[in-house]
């Protein structure tokens, strides 16, 4: 785990990874898996979806082709800033469980009761 006096933590540094997945075959995978609801879709449902996706790629190429680019949100703006802060003080004390505290509840999961309570 630790190699050269730094932990190896992520795959790259933070304000480095701010990309899901790094894998472009994982990443197709996931969306094409998240449009079905069932083990076994229609086979008209799968054309549907692949359909789907090769008009989002199209777009996609086209997009990237006239030179748009995507804007990043302020939240993730601000969510990178202090992920980028939390990392530099990690770089700085070393103390895994501290940065772990701070950068963890960032990260907390969606609860239907938290949801429920926030309406």
């Amino acid at each position: 785990m630790k190699a050269g006096g730094v932990f190896h933590i992520w795959a790259a540094t933070p304000p480095d990874n701010l990309v899901r997945t790094t894998n472009g075959a994982e990443s197709y995978h996931t969306n094409y898996n998240r449009q079905f609801y069932a083990p076994h879709p229609n086979v008209h449902m799968v054309g549907y979806v692949l359909k789907e996706i090769q008009c989002e790629t199209a777009l996609k190429i086209k997009s990237i082709q006239r030179g748009c680019q995507n804007t990043i949100r302020s939240e993730m703006k601000q969510h990178t800033a202090l992920l980028l802060e939390c990392w530099e003080m990690f770089l700085e004390e070393r103390d895994v469980i501290k940065f772990l505290s701070h950068v963890a509840n960032r990260y907390k999961p969606i609860c239907e009761e938290d949801f429920e309570n926030s309406e």
